[in-house]
């Protein structure tokens, strides 16, 4: 009996080590792909550059289907809201594009530019503004349920660990 829940207390161990393991990476890669570009783009030194990195970023977005829908789980807010967050960075990139195609470009408007840029993609924090979850997104729910789920199994290999040691 004591082989069983030595046996019960890894398996909630393993568990939890590759949910949280899968779950690292997809962040890591989102983080990568994606918001990177868009703490580079706040960073840029010029309009150019801000517009490259932008639409990088942007172009991920796209190709991952994180145009539309919200990353809530038991509650709508608007900083869920994928569609706001796309719509505004397609704002910023449209008015990046334009000022690139501005022929004569004064320093104090590039310099407007990338002040504007920067406060629209980073928090008072300085850190990119973007939904929570969104590098689950549209299965975050399941991951957030997951997670949950994974402090009982950490309960349970507790519990195991503690049965098993005084079966001994």
């Amino acid at each position: 009996m004591k082989a069983f829940f030595v046996f019960l207390c890894v398996i909630c161990i393993i568990i939890p080590l590759i949910v949280y393991g899968v779950a690292i990476v997809k962040s890591i890669q989102m983080d990568a792909d994606c918001i990177s570009y868009f703490e580079m783009a706040a960073d840029a030194n010029s309009v150019e550059l801000a517009e490259k990195h932008l639409t990088s970023g942007i172009e991920y977005l796209e190709t991952n289907n994180l145009t539309k829908g919200n990353t809530k789980i038991l509650v709508y807010k608007p900083t869920k809201d994928i569609s706001l967050w796309y719509d505004n960075l397609k704002s910023a990139q449209t008015q990046l594009q334009e000022l690139n195609a501005k022929e004569e470009l004064t320093e104090l408007e590039e310099s407007n530019a990338l002040m504007k840029l920067r406060e629209t993609l980073l928090d008072s924090e300085g850190s990119v503004t973007h939904p929570p979850m969104i590098s689950f997104y549209p299965t975050h729910c399941f991951w957030f349920w997951a997670m949950m789920l994974i402090w009982l199994m950490w309960i349970g290999a507790f519990v195991f660990g503690v049965i098993a040691y005084e079966e001994y």
